[in-house]
């Protein structure tokens, strides 16, 4: 196998893994529920252009003769580069986009679970002044046996 056959064969490889990922992406987005959706599916089209382009490139590989293969491989790696591009630059939008939502579900869980122990201490004020009495006993007690 020369090098032209084997850079055509790893060059059809990483174009499946696109294809692949691209429809990960679409089923992903089918689902996706957020303000930032508008956004994502946008950088999914810039993703889909440039696999169309890669594939282009791909099918002027295998068509190229010797002499042209050189200039066609070059032509090609420069849109693999900028398909690559895309698909990290989508990655970094949904995982801002998952930060954001995650950090308003933190948020949210830390005020419910504030409340709930405000709620609690309010309705046994002596039982957690007792608890806290123990503890502070026990501290105590630990920390004057090391001195």
């Amino acid at each position: 196998m020369d090098k032209k056959e084997k850079f055509i064969k790893k060059t059809e490889s990483t174009l499946e893994k696109y294809k692949d990922k691209i429809s990960k992406i679409d089923v992903l987005l089918a689902n996706y529920k957020s303000a930032d959706k508008a956004q994502l599916v946008s950088e999914s089209k810039k993703i889909k252009e440039n696999l169309k382009k890669a594939d282009v490139a791909f099918k002027k590989l295998q068509s190229s003769s010797q002499d042209t293969f050189e200039e066609i491989k070059e032509y090609s790696l420069e849109i693999f580069d900028k398909l690559n591009d895309s698909f990290d630059e989508f990655s970094t939008h949904l995982t801002i986009d998952q930060l954001h939502h995650y950090k308003d579900e933190i948020a949210n869980y830390s005020c419910d679970k504030m409340n709930q122990a405000q709620d609690y201490i309010k309705k046994n004020p002596l039982t957690c002044a007792a608890y806290a009495l123990g503890i502070g006993f026990i501290i105590g007690k630990l920390l004057s046996r090391s001195k």
